[in-house]
This record gives C-alpha cells, sequence and structure tokens, in this order.
C-alpha cells in the first residue's frame, strides 16, 4: 500500500535575526486513510526550524503560535509583508478549507529596512539598480 503525502517547504528568515529559518507544512493527499489507519493522520501541525546560526536549528511547533500548533492537510506556503510591518507574514493553502494567513508579530531588537525606488526617466520603477549603504 502507498500512502501519499503533499507538502511545502519555504526557507525564509522569520525572525529578522539574518539566519534563514524553515517552515513545512503538510497533509494526507487521502483523508480517508486516518479512518481505516489512525497512525497516518491526515491533519498535522506546521513546524518552523528556527535557526540558531551555529549550523543548528531548534523544531517549534507549540512555541511558534497557535498557528503553526493547529492541525491541518496543508499544500503549500507562501511569504511576504502582507501586513507591511517589517516581518515576513505566511500564506498556507489548505485541503478542503479556506487558506491560512499567518500574520508574524515579531518582537525583539531586530530591525528591517524598506526602500522604495523611483526611476526618474525611461526607467520609472528602477529595475536593475544598485543600493549601497555605509
Amino acid at each position: 500500500m502507498v500512502f501519499v503525502e503533499r507538502q511545502g517547504t519555504g526557507i525564509v528568515d522569520l525572525d529578522n535575526d539574518g539566519w534563514p529559518d524553515i517552515l513545512f507544512v503538510s497533509g494526507s493527499v487521502y483523508p480517508e486513510i486516518e479512518k481505516r489507519l489512525p497512525n497516518y493522520p491526515d491533519k498535522c501541525p506546521r513546524i518552523v526550524f528556527r535557526n540558531l546560526g551555529n549550523a543548528s536549528f531548534e523544531k517549534l511547533i507549540e512555541e511558534a503560535g497557535p498557528g503553526v500548533a493547529a492541525k491541518h492537510s496543508s499544500r503549500g506556503c507562501a511569504f511576504g509583508d502582507f501586513d507591511n510591518d517589517g516581518d515576513m507574514d505566511i500564506l498556507i493553502v489548505n485541503l478542503n478549507e479556506p487558506p491560512s494567513l499567518l500574520r508574524n508579530d515579531l518582537r525583539g531588537n531586530h530591525h528591517w529596512l524598506k526602500v522604495r525606488l523611483i526611476g526618474t526617466k525611461s526607467n520609472r520603477s528602477a529595475i536593475g539598480e544598485l543600493l549601497l549603504f555605509k
């Protein structure tokens, strides 16, 4: 018997410490299998692997909040600053239910910088420009 599971993984700095973290979402393709084989759950929590910066990761589920710990049959994930507050938020696609938008409310002393480039002539979007900071 073959068990198929679908998953999504993303590598992004979730805590703004400069080290890329990992988010893993998963779920069974066949929800009915769990009824016959309880060891193969349809829904499972999401997992965050926090990069400790020393070539090791810390696994976080409950510590990452209820949106991560909640069990879903998830398929994929996308990242972006949806609420424009400087930290990465997460959009997760779930099977047979609405998507989950996990808002990251980062607390700490880590900083971020938002830059809007505007061209003056034909390149109005400033595509390809290079920023240098001192």
